[in-house]
C-alpha cells in the first residue's frame, strides 16, 4: 500500500499531466493515481519510458481518446514495461480484460511479472500483427507503424476504437529504435459504414518490431503526405480507395486517409 505522501504526489502528478493535455477525465485520473510508475521502471532510460511531462501528456491524450469503458476487452500492442497496460486494466475494471502483446521475450517476461496484481491482464510474447484474434472494443498501439495491421481494423466492433502512432520509417539505416522524427497519432472509430479518423497528437515514438516494422508500399506516400502537412483535416480511414479517389490526404496500397468523413449509415 502506498504511503499518504506518495499518494498525494501521485495525485498531483496525475492532475498536472491531465492539465497539460487539456483533459478532464476522472476515470483516467484515478488510474494514473493508482498505477505506480516506479514499479514499471518509468524512471529508467529506455525507449518507452521517456517520461517527461510532454510524453506523459501525450500518452494520457492517447488513452483518453481510446475511450475505454468498464467490462470491455482491450488489445494493447507493444506493451513494453506494462505501465500503460496497467492503466488500461484499471479503466476496464475487473469485469473487463486486457490482452497485452509484446514481441521481445525479455520485456514480455518483465511486464508479466510487474502486472501480476492485475488479474484481468494476459501478457503474450508474440507479433502484434496477429492480434486481436476475436472481436474487441478497443485496440491501443504503443509503437509507430507505417500502416495499421489488417486485424486491428477487421476485428474492431462497430463503435469500437483504435489508437495508434504512424509515420514514415526513418531515412536510411536506423541506428536506434526511436525515430528522431515525431509521428502522428491517429484515433479511429469503426462506423456501420467505414472508419472515422482524426489525428490527436504528435510524439516521438518507439518503432514497431516484427512484421509491423515492414513499410510495405506506404513508406514513400507517407513521406510525401507528411511533407505536405494537413494532418488536422483528416476525417476518415479508407480501405477501398484508388489513386483516382478525390480528397485523399494519403493513398497507399495498404490504406488511405481522407479529408471526407465516412459514409452516413
Amino acid at each position: 500500500m502506498q504511503s499518504t505522501e506518495t499518494g498525494l504526489r501521485h495525485a498531483a502528478d496525475a492532475r498536472r499531466v491531465l492539465a497539460l493535455a487539456g483533459i478532464a477525465d476522472a476515470a483516467l485520473e484515478r488510474a494514473l493515481v493508482t498505477v505506480p510508475r516506479a514499479a514499471f521502471g518509468i524512471e529508467m532510460a529506455e525507449p518507452d519510458a521517456a517520461d517527461g511531462d510532454a510524453a506523459a501528456a501525450t500518452r494520457a491524450t492517447m488513452v483518453h481518446a481510446l475511450g475505454a469503458q468498464p467490462g470491455e476487452h482491450i488489445v494493447h500492442i507493444g506493451a513494453g514495461s506494462g505501465y500503460v497496460t496497467a492503466i488500461l486494466a484499471e479503466l476496464v475494471g475487473v469485469t473487463g480484460r486486457v490482452t497485452a502483446i509484446e514481441i521481445d521475450p525479455a520485456r514480455a517476461d518483465a511486464a508479466r511479472a510487474r502486472l501480476v496484481p492485475w488479474a484481468n491482464v494476459t501478457v503474450l510474447c508474440t507479433d502484434g500483427a496477429d492480434w486481436p484474434q476475436e472481436p474487441v472494443e478497443r485496440v491501443f498501439v504503443s509503437v509507430a507503424v507505417t500502416h495499421p495491421a489488417t486485424v486491428w481494423l477487421s476485428f474492431l466492433v462497430v463503435g469500437g476504437r483504435l489508437v495508434f502512432p504512424f509515420g514514415p520509417p526513418p531515412d536510411g539505416p536506423a541506428a536506434a529504435s526511436v525515430s528522431p522524427r515525431a509521428v502522428a497519432v491517429l484515433a479511429v472509430e469503426r462506423r456501420l459504414r467505414g472508419y472515422a479518423a482524426h489525428c490527436i497528437a504528435s510524439t516521438p515514438s518507439t518503432r514497431a518490431a516484427g512484421r509491423l516494422a515492414a513499410a510495405g508500399g506506404a513508406a514513400n506516400p507517407l513521406r510525401r503526405a507528411f511533407g505536405r502537412g494537413g494532418l488536422a483535416h483528416i476525417r476518415s480511414l479508407r480501405l477501398d480507395a484508388t489513386p483516382e479517389t478525390p480528397r485523399l490526404w494519403l493513398f497507399s496500397p495498404e490504406w488511405s486517409l481522407s479529408y471526407d468523413p465516412p459514409p452516413a449509415a
